[in-house]
């Protein structure tokens, strides 16, 4: 317990830190409660609990969750606290990869990888600020032997003032994980928007799984959804 302890404190102190030194980089101001100045605020906040409960309590009641994304080689707390922000919330959850560029996500392209699942059209829904906002939508269909209805998610996105861009069919599973990455890099996106695990626990087990590809490789930010 006394190392447990220890440890929660040294990532606390860091955290703390990286938290101050964003701030004043970012220029916002700290509230302590609603109604504090106006305008974007933020403030720091440390609870004493496990991970995983801390999260879901919290998390069921904010608009968005960014995480950090687990590490190739880790199956371990990350990965947990991550599945527990994306099943026990009810909420988005956005994933920073390391070491990830300090600018806008508006600013860029944003790529939607469309399986015409409800895992996809909660991310989408989530993610309409950002797609509105963005200098292009570009679409990466998946083709599984059901129809993705890529027409009517485009037709959904211009009644929201965003018209969508090319999209992509892909023919199988490796393919398609090829191709969210690359595509997606190529476009030079600023953020890339799914459904997380959309698939069955045995489909994931024999094709792989696409949102653990994404995970493990993805370079920009990801707005997932269950």
């Amino acid at each position: 317990m006394a190392a447990a302890e220890r440890d929660a404190g040294t990532r606390s102190g860091k955290a703390r830190i990286a938290f101050e030194n964003w701030r004043s980089s970012s220029g916002l101001p700290v509230a302590t409660k609603p109604g504090d100045g106006q305008g974007a605020s933020v403030t720091w906040r440390e609870e004493i609990g496990t991970d995983e409960e801390c999260m879901a309590r919290h998390g069921r009641v904010a608009d968005l969750i960014i995480v950090g994304r687990p590490p190739a080689d880790d199956s371990g707390a990350s990965m947990v606290l991550f599945e527990t922000a994306l099943f026990d919330t009810g909420k988005p959850v956005m994933v920073a990869p390391p070491n990830a560029v300090n600018g806008p996500a508006t600013g860029a392209p944003a790529v939607i990888f469309w399986t015409g699942t409800a895992e996809a059209a909660r991310a989408v829904g989530a993610a309409l600020p950002l797609l509105v906002a963005a200098e292009r939508v570009i679409l990466i269909a998946s083709n599984t032997g059901k129809p993705t209805e890529t027409g009517l998610l485009q037709d959904y996105l211009a009644w929201h003032g965003r018209a969508g861009g090319s999209e992509a069919a892909v023919a199988d599973h490796a393919d398609r994980r090829r191709r969210v990455g690359q595509g997606a890099k190529r476009d030079g996106a600023g953020v890339l928007v799914m459904g997380a695990y959309t698939q069955s626990r045995l489909r994931q087990l024999i094709y792989g799984s696409v949102t653990k590809h994404v995970l493990t490789n993805s370079e920009l930010p990801v707005l997932m959804a269950h």
